[in-house]
Formats: structure tokens, C-alpha cells, sequence
């Protein structure tokens, strides 16, 4: 005779079901912060990728002289701004953008763009850090 009908066992799979899902809802949990975490790392690399070159390109594209350098730099650091938009504030506001411009001799010139941002994860964990710091940088060499 089956024991479907039992009151007892109809409890007692109610208080294991509680009890694995006490067990392995934590687990799902962790490992769902942790993925989307992963994703997130791996989309404000790829933004800071595409600013960095971004801004390189801008740079590159554009001829200054001594006395327009500071007016050509900004407008460079203004490009890496744009780019970091879809960051939200947390892309514009900690931010350290580098543009520096080397003579290699006398018909090129190197626009260098380096973008420091420190990217902080959901969850503190010990195989995360509380924040890393994605460290792009491109260099493009222009004709003058």
C-alpha cells in the first residue's frame, strides 16, 4: 500500500524540501552575484577599450601647435568623457585620464591616451578585490 496519503510523510518532504532550498538558495545566489559581477568587469573593460581608442583617434586626427596644446588635450579628455558615459557616474567620476603628445621627429608625432578607472564589484569576496583598477592605454602615431 502506498504512503501518499500519510500526513507524516507529506511533512516530513515539506521539511526537506525547506531545508535544501535553506542549503542551496545561498549557493544560487553567490553564484549569480558573482556571474553578473564578471559581466560587469567585463563590460567596463570593454567601454574603457573604446574610449582609450576612441580618444586616440580623436587625438590623432586633429593638428595642434604650442599654443592650442591645452585646448587639444581637453578636447581629447572630452571624447574619453563621452565614452565613459554608459558607466553611469561611477565612469566619470573617479576617472584618471592621461593624453600626452611626443614628437618622434620631424614629421610624426605620438598621441598617447591612458585611462586609469577603478571598477568596485557587488559583492566583496576573496577571490575579488574591493576594487581593480582597469588600466587601458593606446598610442597612435600621426603624420604632422
Amino acid at each position: 500500500m502506498s504512503n501518499n496519503h500519510d500526513p507524516h510523510s507529506q511533512r516530513r518532504r515539506r521539511g526537506c524540501t525547506t531545508v535544501e532550498a535553506a542549503v542551496v538558495a545561498p549557493v544560487f545566489l553567490l553564484t549569480a552575484l558573482v556571474t553578473v559581477d564578471f559581466c560587469r568587469i567585463y563590460h567596463a573593460e570593454t567601454i574603457v577599450c573604446q574610449a582609450v581608442h576612441a580618444a586616440a583617434v580623436h587625438g590623432a586626427g586633429r593638428n595642434f601647435y604650442a599654443e592650442t596644446r591645452e585646448q587639444w588635450e581637453a578636447e581629447v579628455r572630452e571624447v574619453v568623457d563621452r565614452e565613459l558615459e554608459p558607466l553611469g557616474p561611477q565612469g566619470t567620476d573617479n576617472v584618471h585620464v592621461s593624453v600626452t603628445a611626443q614628437q618622434e621627429n620631424e614629421l610624426y608625432f605620438l598621441a598617447t591616451v591612458e585611462v586609469a578607472f577603478p571598477f568596485q564589484p557587488i559583492i566583496a569576496s576573496n577571490f575579488l578585490p574591493l576594487e581593480m583598477l582597469i588600466n587601458r592605454r593606446q598610442i597612435i602615431r600621426r603624420y604632422r
